[in-house]
């Protein structure tokens, strides 16, 4: 099981309050739990997996940069997103850089 745990202690308390933040955070939660597994099934079919696996998606906004994964933290440019709600294939792109460093 994958849990998605979000940091948006970079944030103020307007942009936590923002639907449109809420909004975005949920759908990027839900891109990575529901995407390692398969990803990490396609690229590496014979490793097993842990039984729970925590990713933090630390959120903040920044003038450059989309997303990038270091550790079990993807962050992700708050930015970018709400200027480009429907790029989720960011979020999935930084859970195959995920999958890639698990094993």
């Amino acid at each position: 099981m994958v849990i998605a745990a979000t940091d948006l202690s970079a944030l103020t308390v307007a942009d936590q309050a923002n639907p449109d933040v809420q909004r975005f955070v949920t759908r990027a939660q839900a891109v990575a739990q529901d995407s390692f597994v398969p990803i990490h099934q396609l690229l590496f079919p014979d490793t097993q997996l842990p039984d729970t696996l925590t990713v933090t998606l630390h959120v903040i906004h920044q003038r450059d940069g989309i997303a990038w994964t270091s550790g079990g933290i993807v962050t992700l440019n708050l930015t970018w997103f709400l200027a480009h709600p429907d790029d989720l294939g960011a979020v999935y792109h930084e859970m195959v850089h995920m999958v890639q460093a698990y094993p």
